[in-house]
């Protein structure tokens, strides 16, 4: 899973909305601690678990989809939606633009703050033990 993967989803998707997720792609991914794969059968950004991805089939919309939006701590009036996930929709490019102060924000927002999976009281769980609480050789250490 790598950035070549996501440039050939771009390449072979038909989705009518690729101009308006390759513009948001570029300012997700300007941030150097942002990586990307396919997930859910689309572009997706990764930082200590999964930021964002889009939704495959969204046709009137490039509607990028943060699983839990709604543990973002911060005001961010483009972020739409109830219960735990949260969503932005760009209709066009220039709609990027205008969000895109936004979009950063979130990022940073994300990658630094204490809840992004790998920090805080689930370090335990996730960090040098491993994931589910196992050691790095894959033996439970309970």
């Amino acid at each position: 899973m790598s950035r070549a993967e996501v440039d050939a989803w771009l390449r072979a998707t038909d989705n009518p909305k690729a101009d308006v997720i390759a513009a948001v792609r570029a300012v997700v991914t300007s941030d150097a601690r942002i990586t990307e794969a396919v997930k859910y059968r689309a572009p997706a950004f990764l930082h200590r678990g999964i930021l964002a991805y889009f939704h495959w089939n969204a046709r009137e919309f490039a509607s990028l989809i943060f699983p839990s939006g709604a543990s973002i701590p911060g005001d961010f009036p483009h972020l739409q939606g109830t219960g735990r996930q949260r969503m932005i929709r760009f209709a066009t490019v220039a709609a990027v633009k205008v969000a895109r102060a936004e979009l950063l924000a979130i990022v940073e927002v994300w990658c630094t703050s204490r809840w992004s999976r790998r920090s805080g009281p689930r370090a335990i769980l996730w960090g040098a033990r491993g994931r589910c609480g196992t050691t790095a050789h894959g033996l439970r250490s309970r």
